[in-house]
């Protein structure tokens, strides 16, 4: 019996010995070595570094953004594409230097790694803002090329004795740009102006076509559109002004001039 106890006893001991020793073993294991801790101070300057190159980047893109808007106000598609080729320059941070282990172990530099699309994000927006400022500003010159169009300058130097010349160059020229005109999309609040402007050309075409029958048959014409082509123009006038200053207004706001 005495034997069995202190066999008993022993392997307690033994069992106890071997769990310590795992735990022991368990928790070297977790211990970072000096290099890893080094590694790991590593990615954190270079997720540090980073924030300061990015901070960097973000000002100069939002001032180039803003002069880019604004040098551009009357053509957006051309600051559209500056501005997206601002957003490709945007650094991301960089592994230089650094160890997967690091990377994986330091919490700044994971911080880092998903900072550049955070800090992009007002920018996205801005570049939605532009991207329907370019389609409405698309609608209007389409509208401004179809009151643009003048028929005396199109006849200019055509002996027009019959009606073939208003047939053959000023009715394919407000068929053309009706056709163009149908391709845009009306932007929001603005279908009255496009109806009228649709309107406008239709008239515009029948009264081309009467006219060169009026001429045929040897009656006199002139063309008369009254003020409507005045009228129009005002019209997307002040919706080329209002979606300009939409613009200035969300790139002022994206790049912290103004307030959100």
């Amino acid at each position: 019996m005495r034997r069995r106890a202190v066999w008993r006893g022993f392997t307690a001991i033994t069992i106890a010995t071997v769990a310590l020793g795992t735990v022991a073993v368990a928790l070297a294991l977790r211990q970072p070595s000096a290099a890893q801790e080094r590694e790991v101070r590593a990615a954190d300057e270079r997720a540090r570094s980073y924030a300061r190159r990015l901070d960097a980047a973000l000002v100069t893109f939002a001032e180039q953004s803003r002069h880019d808007v604004n040098q551009h106000a009357e053509d957006l598609a051309k600051a559209l594409a500056l501005v997206r080729r601002h957003v490709t320059e945007v650094p991301e941070v960089s592994a230089d230097g650094t160890t997967s282990y690091g990377r994986a172990h330091s919490l700044e530099y994971r911080a880092a790694e998903g900072r550049r699309g955070l800090a992009l994000r007002p920018f996205v927006q801005l570049v939605r803002v532009l991207e329907e400022a370019v389609d409405v500003q698309a609608f209007i010159r389409a509208g401004t090329d179809v009151i643009g169009i003048n028929p005396l300058e199109l006849l200019a130097g055509t002996p027009v004795v019959t009606g073939e010349p208003l047939r053959d160059r000023v009715v394919p020229a407000y068929e053309s740009a009706r056709k163009r005109l149908k391709r845009q999309d009306v932007p929001p609040g603005s279908a009255v102006l496009g109806r009228d402007l649709q309107t406008y050309v239709s008239d515009a075409i029948t009264m081309t076509k009467d006219g060169a029958d009026a001429i045929d048959a040897g009656r006199p014409f002139r063309f008369d559109f009254g003020t409507r082509p005045q009228d129009l123009q005002r019209r997307l006038a002040e919706l080329n002004a209002s979606v300009v200053a939409s613009a200035l207004q969300a790139v002022d706001e994206t790049a912290g001039f103004g307030t959100p």
